[in-house]
């Protein structure tokens, strides 16, 4: 089943295949939809279903060398060399008694924005029967290749080895697509007049070092949600949809914090056709796609930094905005919890929301290779990771690179995703108890766990995470209201760069910054959870 984004007045996902899906859902018609702020329809298809995120496998099975076998199947693998492996990839090679060349690195490979590629380890090579070798990383160093199992067996016993793991597919935390208010939006300026943005002296009681506490009128409700101890009316204003509400926060605002967005691209134009089917009543408009950095909102404070399809690819199709809905929820002026962050994209979801894990890898290198660089410069404030991504099989090779990155002081969100089951069969968010990381799931305006949310002791703590306003690549002002552990993920990313900016001594310290958000959190207050049994909070809960 193909599916399409239509907009006019609403924004949903429209069938327009007879395949029918694995599990029966409620029709869709348009007296059936209910324009409402809440609740959203149960008809409304869930976009993590099989064929809206089918399996990317552009690099885990491609091979056309016709090897392999059922009993010795060829797959694509992610090698991992150990830390005190620093010999050139052609001595790492001969080693492991490849006779490879150096080849040039074709567009659709690994691009680092700005940057030589050399600068990152990445390079190409091949093997003599014609195997393709792509390297990529400096502190972290790995390579891709395909091989058959027992090559693969074989190469995990040698002492330059780390981790040999398959290539595997990784899927975006979103949900749904919430209805679209008909009302338009104001932009929400940091700067703006007493009217709409006042300055108090400390009223409320901060938690960690105490500042002056910033007051936005027209935010989202997530961002009341966090700001204050008691449950969001729901019925203000327009509802959970609108930006009718009330955010609190330390004067900082996360400033100079740097936040890397793992997620989908930039800006591009697809062309929609007018799709007639059973739903002609809709008219279908050209929409962007992907991080859109040049929205206002964001203020000249995002770029993209990385695209795991090549520099072709950087600013690719996004059907859906994931990447730009999430990047506003970190840091965007009118939907952002911490409003002063620096924004880097790294694109490793395609415009189906999928990629692969070494796309994943590569971008965690780029990261890292840019924190260690940052951090050596005057007024550096510390960085943070953003991954809304998940449903990834246990890949020990992704486990080191993680674990890596906290080592060495980076601080990193995982979205638990959305299939209503245990959050520890999912990774990489299921590493949470064993490393110092978030895994958030997502709530509603009620505080009840979202339906979809996965649950149980890998979960870290919740978050807001159904009817979340936030930018839209749509346009460069617009916004968009959409459902997931996705929206949740970054504002507790958001979070950690306000703790960032009020605490460096917690700077390098992802274990230390864990314990004191948790701390934070508030317990008593959300129903239908069994683990992660606390919401965040910015530490303003006086009111």
């Amino acid at each position: 089943m193909r599916w399409f984004i239509v907009y006019s007045s609403v924004i949903l996902l429209v069938p327009i295949s007879i395949a029918a899906p694995t599990t029966p859902q409620n029709s869709i018609t348009k007296d059936g939809l209910n324009e409402e702020w809440y609740p959203v329809p149960e008809a409304y298809p869930r976009l993590n279903s099989v064929p809206f995120y089918p399996n990317n496998t552009t690099r885990i099975t491609n091979s056309t060398s016709g090897r392999g076998s059922p009993d010795d199947p060829l797959h694509s693998y992610l090698v991992l060399l150990h830390n005190n492996e620093t010999r050139p990839w052609g001595d790492v090679f001969d080693d492991i008694g490849f006779a490879v060349k150096k080849i040039e690195l074709h567009g659709s490979g690994f691009h680092f924005e700005g940057e030589e590629d050399e600068d990152h380890g990445h390079n190409a090579f091949e093997i003599d029967e014609g195997t393709r070798i792509t390297t990529f990383g400096t502190h972290i160093r790995m390579f891709t290749m395909e091989m058959l199992e027992s090559e693969a067996e074989s190469m995990g016993g040698l002492d330059s080895i780390a981790e040999v793991s398959k290539n595997q597919p990784i899927y975006g935390g979103l949900y749904g697509v919430s209805i679209m208010p008909k009302h338009s939006r104001q932009l929400y300026n940091a700067t703006n007049s007493e009217s709409t943005f006042e300055k108090r002296q400390q009223q409320q009681v901060l938690s960690g070092n105490q500042g002056e506490v910033q007051t936005q009128r027209g935010a989202p409700w997530g961002l009341q949600r966090i700001s204050e101890a008691n449950r969001v009316p729901p019925n203000v204003g327009s509802g959970p949809t609108g930006l009718d509400f009330t955010y609190m926060y330390d004067s900082s605002a996360g400033k100079g914090v740097d936040v890397y967005m793992l997620d989908s691209g930039k800006d591009g134009l697809l062309s929609l056709e007018v799709i007639k089917a059973d739903l002609g009543w809709l008219t279908l408009k050209f929409i962007k796609i992907g991080i859109n950095v040049e929205h206002v909102d964001f203020g000249g404070r995002a770029k993209m930094v990385f695209s795991a399809w090549g520099p072709n690819h950087m600013y690719d199709d996004d059907q859906v905005g994931h990447g730009t809905h999430t990047a506003g929820t970190v840091g965007s002026a009118t939907y952002g919890v911490a409003k002063g962050v620096n924004l880097f994209g790294l694109k490793v979801l395609d415009s189906r929301n999928s990629g692969t894990s070494d796309g994943f890898a590569a971008a965690f290198v780029r990261a890292l290779a840019m924190h260690e660089q940052r951090r050596k410069e005057p007024g550096f404030v510390g960085s943070v990771i953003s991954a809304s991504i998940g449903n990834m099989p246990h890949v020990p090779a992704m486990f080191n690179i993680i674990q890596e990155a906290t080592n060495r002081g980076m601080h990193i969100s995982f979205s638990a995703m959305n299939d209503n089951k245990d959050a520890c069969s999912s990774y990489p968010g299921g590493y949470s108890t064993r490393l110092p990381i978030f895994n958030v799931g997502a709530t509603d305006i009620n505080d009840n766990r979202a339906k979809f949310s996965n649950f149980g002791k890998c979960i870290t703590m919740h978050g807001p995470g159904v009817s979340i306003l936030s930018t839209t690549n749509r346009n460069n002002q617009g916004s968009n209201n959409l459902d997931g552990t996705s929206m949740a993920c970054p504002a507790v990313s958001g979070l950690i760069a306000l703790e960032l900016a009020k605490n460096p001594n917690l700077r390098f310290d992802p274990a230390g910054m864990k314990r004191h958000i948790l701390q934070m959190s508030l317990g008593g207050k959300l129903s239908g959870t069994s683990g992660g049994d606390t919401i965040m909070n910015n530490g303003i809960k006086n009111r």
